[in-house]
């Protein structure tokens, strides 16, 4: 039809008398009589090079002859309509982007968290056929570093973005399974927990959680023997300066004054220095009372 070639054309169609439309426009004129149009101007809409629709004007009360500026207004109002249906298509696009990554995010956090568990059972059923204490106290304690990244892996899952998660219940869920794994009642050894709005994302939550599993680890079988009675801290905040401060400590037996924990043969704390400066963090042991580790390090995401 000839109206529809003009305007796969992207030409502008302006009518002001109707009456005067060319032979091969008698279905377009049968249509405008139809209506009583005595005038019309139809403008295309396009976008990205191709044609998506058309504003379309008439008169018919009397003819009307359309001036350059009413047309130019009238493109200017077409783009106005073709910039709004793009912006709601990449809204549209973008927030099934969106909804499709966040279910992929949530289903490998999942995924790797059940690994873990499963790692983390493998380890246990091995460590039942060792008759040796300190062997199956190595394999109960690699089972705990297990358990601790699983942990983390579940909370980002179940957090609202799948990205960061609040260490405070982190930490409570952490130490619960700790306290349970070595058979401490919490009504004798008191663990205070100190968590003011800390949010960490995955690359600084793992090895924070590590280092948290390695201190409360630490403090359960060293610094309270023969004792019924104790207090864990961990205290954890945002400090000055974009950086966060960690704490962890107890009030029990201490550390000899000659103990250089960056030079010891014991695992846990070689991992606690390890993974302090995988974050980029400072480590330092605190004096008496008991035993207190603090570990500052930045909010900025390590490079």
């Amino acid at each position: 039809p000839w109206f529809a070639e003009r305007i796969r054309n992207s030409e502008v169609i302006h009518i002001p008398r109707v009456s005067s439309l060319p032979r091969e426009a008698d279905l377009e004129l049968s249509f405008f009589r139809r209506l009583k149009v005595k005038s019309a101007i139809i403008v295309p809409m396009n976008a990205r090079g191709s044609l998506v629709g058309f504003l379309g004007f008439e008169s018919i009360r009397s003819r009307k002859t359309w001036t350059d500026n009413d047309i130019t207004l009238f493109k200017i109002i077409g783009e106005i309509f073709v910039n709004t249906f793009d912006r709601k298509e990449a809204e549209e696009r973008t927030s099934l982007s969106l909804q499709e990554k966040e279910v992929l995010l949530k289903e490998i956090h999942h995924r790797v968290k059940n690994n873990l568990q499963i790692i983390s059972s493998l380890l246990n059923l091995q460590a039942n056929y060792l008759t040796e204490k300190p062997y199956r106290e190595m394999f109960r304690e690699s089972q705990n570093r297990v358990k601790s990244m699983a942990l983390i892996h579940e909370k980002l899952y179940q957090s609202k973005d799948f990205v960061s998660i609040d260490f405070c219940d982190y930490i409570k869920d952490l130490a619960t399974n700790l306290f349970r794994s070595y058979k401490v009642d919490p009504q004798s050894i008191n663990l205070e927990i100190n968590v003011t709005d800390v949010h960490l994302e995955i690359d600084k939550a793992i090895p924070i959680g590590l280092i948290v599993n390695e201190l409360i680890t630490n403090s359960l079988k060293h610094a309270f023997p023969g004792r019924k009675e104790g207090r864990i801290v961990v205290n954890f905040r945002s400090g000055d300066n974009g950086r966060y401060v960690l704490q962890v400590g107890d009030d029990g037996i201490g550390i000899p004054d000659d103990f250089n924990f960056k030079e010891t043969t014991s695992l846990g704390l070689q991992l606690v220095s390890t993974l302090a400066d995988q974050i980029k963090g400072n480590i330092r042991l605190l004096g008496r009372p008991g035993t207190k580790f603090e570990i500052v390090f930045s909010r900025q995401k390590n490079r």
